[in-house]
């Protein structure tokens, strides 16, 4: 029989905007606000602490193998370079081709690459740091090519840079940057002073081992040089770039200020990560972290540099993937993940501003945590820093998510990430388990299967030790058309014993029509004051029920929706009554 509602009794409503601080799986959750929540799958939070389901995303390419890509870089508007395996390959988008470049590479899944100029730098930990470059050959030459100057296809129309001339006579080689249409074999080519010849084939890759590069396992060009990261724990840089082709061609140790050098702090174990921090060179390794930077001075009236040594920490170091962003240089390790701001004295660890952002998750959470394929990204339009990594898994199959306005966490699955890249706002990804590509964000599927999100919070409607009654429901977002979310409670009994779907209520659209503009209200395709969310093809949904359960002593809601279609929430509330103390007599008096 249905309780029947007293007059006397009194109606408390306890409203939440979702959960606005996100996870919280360190505190007793009978204690946690409606700030926070013990679930958050696959939502983005919204700035007016509504949550907007995370799109999907759908393959761009795919090569054989199962292996995995563990490097993703944009080389050019056309161009994007992966490695996977023993191979470096480069992708063109106009032609949906993968074109092998090096597939000897001694050293199997493990590559650092860097765009600079028209040139690639790639890293593997057996091999000596490589330079790619884009090469013409041709023939028939009756006059020299001179570098700076643009040579263009007589027949084809297709101009670039001349990055420099390998001339062997009537045959060469040019390097060539900034390329735009296609050149044609065997047709002439000239530049706009004395050069003239004839292509020999097409335009090709090429990859050249720089002599006297060290075998490195992580590169970063920072400012004007490039710094390579060994299993040593040492640093080494080169030579300044002076602006003549190619770049970064000497890694000999030498004092003038435009020389190499090699730093080195071993107890950090090796280099995992190395990230500029204004005129830092902070460097993560597996036991520890590190930071230098290169003075120059005047020696007698030369200028000499000197390298100096600004930090060293022995803690849990830093995995690979170490971004700076606009909320700081983000990192992660065996404790959690960590924003760094500013680094601290030399020798006094407390000195350093940074912060765990993901102290909420709890002490234990990153015990089963492998950070070797970590990698992070920074959405500004959402406030949003994205880690990828390895949850009790061989392989990376988790991303947490961390909202730097809101300083909120959730994370996303389905989503199984080895390396992300940011090509001009859009962002692309590889697949740990294949060697293929996705377009992140795209859609509203995980490449065809669908995106499922979970919500789940408990809520504080009386005191621990008070029985209470739900006698109503409400709540408000964006649903599309077809949506169907799930709304159920668990509660836990008057004597302690939890109970799942106590309640379980299915929330749909009430109709199908779209609402007409005004002040407060959505469109097709426009969203309410104060929201970002997206609600192009959805409908603003208000719903309620009365819903009852009687004599609980706690609550918890969670949302629950698998589906190709966008949604959003906005707020729930739920109506409930105070009842009686509850009755325990099972302490024993000594």
């Amino acid at each position: 029989m249905r309780p029947v509602l007293n007059s006397n009794q009194k109606t408390v409503n306890t409203t939440s905007s979702m959960a606005a601080k996100g996870l919280n799986l360190k505190d007793l959750p009978q204690f946690l606000t409606p700030d926070y929540c013990l679930s958050n799958t696959n939502f983005f939070l919204l700035a007016d602490g509504g949550l907007a389901k995370r799109k999907g995303f759908t393959e761009l390419f795919n090569v054989a193998g199962t292996d995995g890509i563990v490097m993703l870089e944009k080389y050019t508007d056309d161009l994007y370079l992966i490695g996977y395996k023993q191979t470096v390959a480069a992708y063109r988008i106009s032609t949906d081709t993968v074109t092998d470049i090096k597939t000897d590479f001694v050293y199997s899944g493990m590559f650092s690459g860097q765009k600079y100029g028209d040139y690639a730098l790639i890293a593997s930990p057996s091999d000596p740091i490589g330079r790619i470059s884009m090469t013409l050959d041709y023939d028939g030459q009756t006059g020299n090519f001179t570098a700076g100057q643009i040579v263009t296809g007589t027949t084809s129309g297709a101009t670039a840079v001349i990055l420099s001339d390998a001339d062997a006579g009537v045959t060469g080689t040019l390097t060539l940057g900034t390329i735009t249409g296609t050149f044609i074999n065997n047709e002439p080519i000239t530049d706009p002073i004395t050069g003239v010849a004839v292509v020999d084939g097409t335009l090709d890759f090429t990859y050249t081992a720089i002599a006297g590069a060290p075998m490195a396992r992580v590169i970063k060009v920072a400012g004007n040089r490039l710094y390579a990261g060994l299993a040593d724990g040492s640093v080494h840089y080169s030579n300044v770039d002076t602006g003549t082709n190619p770049p970064f061609t000497d890694f000999t140790a030498g004092t003038d200020a435009a020389d190499p050098g090699t730093v080195a702090y071993r107890n950090a174990g090796a280099v995992n990560s190395i990230e500029p921090l204004g005129n830092l060179i902070l460097v993560f390794g597996d036991t520890g972290k590190w930071a230098f930077h290169t003075d120059t001075i005047d020696s007698a009236g030369t200028l000499v540099k000197v390298d100096v040594t600004d930090m060293f920490r022995n803690d849990a170091g830093g995995g690979r993937g170490a971004k700076a962003t606009k909320a700081g240089l983000v990192y992660v390790n065996s404790e959690g993940i960590w924003i760094l701001v500013a680094v601290g004295q030399e020798n006094i660890p407390f000195s350093e501003q940074e912060y765990i952002s993901t102290l909420l998750l709890g002490t234990t959470y990153f015990d089963d945590f492998d950070y070797n394929q970590a990698d992070i990204i920074y959405i500004p339009k959402k406030q949003t820093i994205l880690i990828t990594g390895a949850k009790d898994s061989a392989k990376n199959n988790i991303i947490i998510t961390y909202n730097t306005g809101f300083k909120s966490i959730g994370k996303f699955t389905g989503m199984n990430v080895n390396r992300f890249m940011d090509d001009n706002g859009q962002l692309y990804g590889t697949a740990t388990n294949s060697n293929t590509v996705y377009k992140l964000f795209d859609g509203y599927s995980d490449n065809g299967a669908d995106i499922w999100c979970d919500y789940y919070q408990e809520l504080k409607t009386a005191g621990l030790e008070q029985a209470s009654m739900m006698v109503g429901q409400f709540c408000q977002g964006f649903l599309s058309p077809s949506t169907n979310i799930t709304m159920a409670f668990d509660i836990y009994t008057i004597k302690g014993n939890f109970v799942k779907d106590k309640l379980r209520l299915s929330w749909t659209p009430a109709d199908s029509s779209l609402i007409s503009d005004g002040y407060g209200v959505s469109s097709w395709g426009t969203s309410s004051i104060g929201s970002d969310v997206e609600t192009a093809g959805m409908l603003e949904s208000f719903a309620g029920f009365r819903g009852r359960i009687s004599n609980y002593q706690r609550i918890r809601v969670r949302f629950t929706e698998h589906s190709k279609l966008p949604m959003a929430l906005n707020w729930f509330s739920i109506q409930t009554v105070p009842k009686a103390m509850i009755r325990r007599r099972n302490l024993t008096q000594l």
